[in-house]
């Protein structure tokens, strides 16, 4: 059986009493795209940079495509261990051409300039070998990065949030091109980026990370459907948690009652979280609950209701249905789908609403 291309045990890196990263484990597959995803501090670079070599773990072990390269106070040098990095500026050498950015971690050997037109063909990028890296667009330049990354063949690529120096549209179209180029070349990468929506885009998993600690890894959809945690359900979007009460069969809400999930089996406190598209919402001059606040996005209007209680919930609704902040609506959860029920902040199972 092959061994994965990433493995990590324990993974620790701690910076005299600052704990960065904490006992991480994590495989990643031949071939297969995974992101850390995260806010800022929350340790997905520095989870890359032991990866990559450029920090030694305090504890724990690193092996890549099955050869271990790092354990508490060694770590094997970058350049040993098959893995290409595409930083965040691109770090290409200004004085060199596109060319000679690409061959530069090539042996010099008779394959150096077939495998330099296989990357660049790979890229996109013939025809332009010989213009310098401030002849390019940011595109180009992306792409230049990560045809230096893939040119000798690692058995990882890592890529430290690629994409935050492009403006908004073109960030769009070069995510696009170099997931392609990626998954052509049948790489095995790993993401870091704080975008959630790149992150679904990108990843076959996501690896959402907290504190230095992975809270959940899984499909992008599972993600967001089943989110382990309140945590990962609000960083992957806006999330709204309904305290509820289990009464036999059903979970009592504020917006009323809902089935009970076959796991939840003991009668008690639990939240239901749902997401704005579960929430419709009208005019209703005698109801309770107010609109506090709406963005406008074009197609449609984000709302944000303060229900009787006090508690707040978002209502995602046509760019047709408008209703100013301040007036009363009735509000229905209308899902259709299941709805997640945390106890002591962790999934316990979903409920049809």
């Amino acid at each position: 059986m092959q061994p994965p291309a990433i493995r990590c045990f324990g993974l620790t890196k701690k910076y005299g009493e600052v704990l960065a990263v904490g006992r991480v484990d994590l495989a990643v597959d031949h071939g297969q795209k995974v992101v850390l995803l995260g806010p800022s501090g929350c340790g997905k670079t520095t989870l890359l940079r032991l990866i990559a070599g450029f920090e030694t773990p305090t504890t724990g072990t690193l092996a890549v495509g099955g050869q271990l390269v790092a354990w508490p106070r060694y770590s094997l040098t970058p350049e040993k261990r098959r893995v290409g990095m595409v930083f965040q500026d691109y770090a290409l050498f200004p004085h060199l051409d596109v060319r000679g950015n690409i061959a530069y971690g090539l042996k010099r050997n008779g394959d150096r300039e077939q495998r330099v037109q296989e990357v660049v063909h790979l890229v996109g990028l013939q025809g332009k070998e010989r213009r310098m890296p401030h002849e390019l667009s940011g595109g180009e330049q992306q792409r230049v990065a990560l045809a230096r990354a893939l040119a000798p063949k690692p058995a990882v690529v890592l890529l430290d949030e690629p994409f935050s120096n492009l403006d908004t549209g073109l960030r769009s179209r070069v995510r696009a091109e170099v997931k392609a180029i990626l998954t052509e070349a049948k790489a095995t990468c790993i993401f870091v980026t704080h975008d959630q929506e790149e992150a679904l885009f990108l990843g076959d998993r996501i690896a959402v990370m907290s504190r230095g600690q992975i809270e959940q890894v899984d499909t992008p959809e599972g993600i967001f459907h089943r989110p382990a945690t309140p945590y990962v359900a609000s960083f992957m979007g806006t999330a709204d948690f309904l305290k509820g009460a289990v009464e036999g069969e059903v979970v009592v809400t504020e917006l009323g009652p809902v089935p009970r999930p076959p796991s939840v089996v003991l009668e008690g406190q639990v939240e239901v979280m749902v997401r704005p598209d579960d929430v419709s919402i009208v005019h209703d001059g005698l109801a309770e609950a107010r609109v506090v606040s709406r963005v406008f996005s074009g197609a449609h209007y984000l709302y944000k209701v303060r229900l009787p209680s006090g508690a707040t919930v978002h209502s995602l609704m046509g760019h047709s249905h408008t209703i100013e902040a301040g007036e009363r609506v009735s509000v229905r959860l209308s899902a259709g789908h299941p709805l997640n029920c945390y106890v002591d902040g962790r999934l316990r199972g979903a409920t049809l609403s």
